[in-house]
């Protein structure tokens, strides 16, 4: 028989790590127990990660078990799918829902978030004379309608990214919004006495009456790219 070693424990914490004992440890059911432990493992990856805010549980479930079976195998894999997504529905319901105030918006930004702040100041200081900005449809996720990107045009000809907004509707008052916070940058970061800069955009109403009424003093005019394709679309149609 061999001897027994005691474990302090006070409440739920070890006051001595119980796997630096002698021990031997095999579990009977290997996939279950690692895929359990893989579980615990992701709602920890969920609650640190803000790329996870909003997502739907089941979605994040579903990208999570392929993610475990491309890099453990598919007995850890269904381990982790144990008897299906209601098992694990809750806690990671849980983790999503410890994001909703930390959600990345024009607003608010958490500290270790890249924002181009040095490519202003870059911008508004290099002989920048107009803003340029469109809308993208085919990239973002299909719940988004579409990433929105507004760059600087400075001497030479030089471009600089200067926001970039992944946006559900496109609205007058989306528009406001992202034309608000350019706004604040340029009259942040802008030496003075202010250039009249113009705006360029496509042809779209809603963008084009928002600009007008952040830029007042800007010269707000459409782009002449997408204007010949509107010609060329009509020319097809004929």
């Amino acid at each position: 028989m061999g001897s027994w070693k005691t474990v302090k424990v006070v409440g739920d914490d070890f006051m001595v790590d119980p796997c630096s004992l002698g021990h031997e440890c095999a579990p009977v059911e290997f996939g279950r127990d690692k895929g359990n432990r893989s579980a615990y493992s992701i709602v920890n990856d969920i609650r640190a990660n803000l790329m996870y805010a909003g997502r739907p549980p089941r979605q994040v479930f579903k990208q999570k078990l392929d993610e475990s079976e491309l890099l453990y195998g598919k007995d850890i894999a269904m381990g982790l799918y144990a008897s299906g997504y209601e098992q694990r529905r809750q806690a990671i319901s849980r983790a999503i829902n410890s994001l909703k105030d930390k959600a990345l918006t024009l607003e608010t930004k958490p500290e270790n978030t890249l924002f181009l702040e040095g490519w202003y100041a870059k911008a508004c200081t290099n002989g920048l004379f107009a803003l340029v900005a469109d809308g993208v449809h085919t990239k973002q996720p299909k719940t988004l309608t579409q990433l929105y990107f507004a760059h600087s045009v400075c001497d030479e000809g030089v471009e600089v990214p200067l926001l970039y907004a992944l946006t559900a509707r496109k609205t007058e008052g989306m528009y406001r919004r992202i034309f608000g916070h350019l706004q604040a940058i340029l009259e942040r970061y802008r030496p003075r006495p202010h250039q009249r800069l113009r705006v360029v955009l496509d042809f779209e109403k809603a963008s084009i009456n928002a600009a007008k009424s952040v830029f007042t003093q800007f010269i707000v005019q459409g782009c002449a790219f997408h204007l010949s394709q509107a010609w060329n679309r009509r020319r097809d149609s004929c």
